[in-house]
C-alpha cells in the first residue's frame, strides 16, 4: 500500500513539474517578439506563385480569372513566416499553438500546429505556419467582390497592400490535452500592393 502511495505521489510530482516548465516556457514564448518574415508556396489553383512578390502578365490573368468566381473550387495554399525573437534569459519553450489568419478583416484560415518549438533566451527562430483554404468558400462567405479586392492587393494586382494579421494563441500541454491561451498574440503587417 505504501508502495502504490509513493509511486502515485512521484507520478503526480513529475508530472506537476513538467506543468511548472510549460508554464515557464509559455510565459516566455508570450512576451517574445513577433515580426514579419516572408510569405512562402503560394499555391493558387494549379499555379505556383512562389513568394507571390513578383507576378508575371501571365499569371496575372490567370489570377484574374480565377477570382472571377466562375470556378467551383479554387484552393489556396501557402506559408506565412514569422520572426519570433525570445528576450527572456529562459527558453521559450511551445508544443501547440491555436492560429487564426486575417486578410482585410475576413478570417481566412483557423488552424493548429503541434509542432514543438524552443527558442532559447535571446534567439530569434522563424515559426512556419502553412495553411490552405478555398477562395470559393470565402466568397459563399463574405463576397466575392471583397475576396477578389483583399487577394488582389495580396498579390500586388491593385496598388493597395493587403492588411494582415495572425492571431496566436499558445496552448498549455496537460496530458495529452491542449488547453489554449484564452490571449490571442496578434501578429500584423502589410503585404503585396504594387
Amino acid at each position: 500500500m505504501r508502495k502504490s502511495f509513493i509511486i502515485l505521489f512521484a507520478t503526480i510530482f513529475l508530472s506537476g513539474c513538467g506543468v511548472v516548465n510549460q508554464i515557464v516556457g509559455l510565459q516566455a514564448f508570450s512576451q517574445s517578439e513577433y515580426s514579419f518574415n516572408s510569405i512562402s508556396n503560394i499555391q493558387l489553383g494549379n499555379m505556383n506563385l512562389g513568394g507571390g512578390q513578383t507576378l508575371s502578365l501571365a499569371n496575372i490573368a490567370a489570377v484574374s480569372s480565377l477570382l472571377s468566381g466562375a470556378q467551383q473550387s479554387i484552393p489556396l495554399g501557402m506559408t506565412i513566416n514569422l520572426d519570433v525573437t525570445n528576450p527572456n534569459p529562459v527558453a521559450a519553450v511551445l508544443n501547440s499553438v491555436d492560429f487564426d489568419v486575417i486578410i482585410n478583416d475576413m478570417t481566412l484560415t483557423s488552424g493548429v500546429i503541434n509542432t514543438p518549438m524552443r527558442i532559447e533566451g535571446g534567439q530569434t527562430a522563424v515559426m512556419p505556419i502553412a495553411f490552405g483554404v478555398d477562395l470559393r468558400t470565402l466568397m459563399n462567405t463574405y463576397s466575392q467582390q471583397a475576396v477578389t479586392s483583399a487577394f488582389s492587393s495580396f498579390l500586388g494586382i491593385t496598388n493597395t497592400p493587403a492588411n494582415i494579421t495572425v492571431r496566436l494563441r499558445p496552448a498549455l500541454m496537460v496530458g495529452n490535452v491542449a488547453i489554449p491561451s484564452p490571449v490571442a498574440i496578434p501578429v500584423s503587417f502589410n503585404f503585396g500592393g504594387r
